[in-house]
């Protein structure tokens, strides 16, 4: 797996933009979330970096954003669980984040 790609944790599944995922939360709840940015599929954003994705919680839409190094290490934490593949939306340029 010696590519730009950032794959699921234990899997051989690469992280896409649109994927829906589980985000285990205090290690005690699985909430439902979203890919909504990751570098090379999405608009670039001022406020996150290429060396950064992010996934969105479904229930507060509060934007959990984590550092993207595939080259060093290709996989994402093991608390973020791959469900199925969604649609390609994502955080477009001018969104604020707070």
């Amino acid at each position: 797996m010696k590519n730009n790609k950032l794959y699921y944790y234990g899997t051989d599944i690469d992280v896409r933009l649109g994927d829906k995922v589980t985000y285990k939360e205090w290690g005690l709840f699985n909430k439902e979330a979203t890919v909504v940015y990751l570098p090379g599929q999405s608009e670039i954003h001022k406020n996150i970096g290429d060396d950064q994705w992010a996934i969105e919680l479904n229930d507060s839409k509060e934007l959990i954003i984590m550092p993207f190094f595939p080259h060093y290490d290709p996989y994402t934490l093991k608390k973020i669980k791959f469900i199925a593949r969604g649609t390609t939306d994502s955080v477009h340029e001018n969104e604020v984040i707070n």
